[in-house]
């Protein structure tokens, strides 16, 4: 029998006796602090299942958000569209020429022909036929000048690269001067300074014109 005198016996006894050290814990500690490890362990497993599932949501409400985002960016494209036909003679004044005509897609599609298909890609003539707004001009002397327009609520690298494109298809396929101009509300950064010209000019739209009366 073992005899326990002090307490350096006591603590003795409890690391080597695995039994008494459990009966001890029993005896001293209430149940719910015994299984606190158990439960603790618990809680973190559901803790981690919860951010989990939180994450997944999360994602799902990001990709909903980026698909809205996407769609309101559309169709402020497509008013886009719509507001800078109706400045059709303003934009050529912004170049010092006098407005003569628009063309339509089926004029576009006209005008680039099997030619226009021989010298650029099937995705630049298409694309090109889909042009935002395509005008006929003049200059002082009467000289006919075309204007390739893209329009954009927020304009970036992509309108003014497709600008750009335009006007010199329409040089090829015209042999006229063609100038490359887009019409937005803002512009990013990136190209704030391609838009002072002379190869892109910026017309700037009104907000007010997006704004349903």
């Amino acid at each position: 029998m073992t005899t326990i005198n002090t307490s350096d016996d006591l603590l003795r006894l409890l690391e080597e006796d695995a039994n008494f050290h459990q009966a001890a814990r029993r005896l001293i500690l209430t149940n719910e602090l015994l299984e606190l490890p158990t439960r603790f362990s618990a809680f973190v497993d559901r803790v981690d299942q919860f951010i989990a599932k939180q994450e997944q949501f999360n994602d799902r409400i990001e990709a909903s958000l980026k698909r809205i985002d996407n769609s309101v960016g559309e169709l402020k494209g497509n008013t886009a569209r719509y507001v800078v036909a109706a400045h059709f003679g303003e934009i050529p004044e912004l170049l010092g020429l006098e407005f003569q005509d628009s063309l339509s897609r089926q004029q576009l599609r006209q005008l680039i022909g099997p030619v226009g298909r021989n010298i650029s890609s099937a995705g630049d003539w298409q694309s090109f036929i889909r042009a935002d707004l395509v005008l006929i001009t003049t200059n002082p002397d009467g000289e006919t000048r075309y204007i390739a327009v893209e329009a954009s609520y927020t304009a970036d690298k992509r309108d003014t690269t497709l600008a750009r494109r335009n006007a010199e298809l329409l040089h090829s396929l015209t042999g006229h001067t063609c100038h490359a101009v887009v019409a937005s509300v803002h512009n990013v950064q990136e190209i704030e300074a391609e838009l002072r010209g002379p190869d892109v000019y910026w017309y700037q739209l009104d907000p007010a014109d997006f704004t349903p009366e």
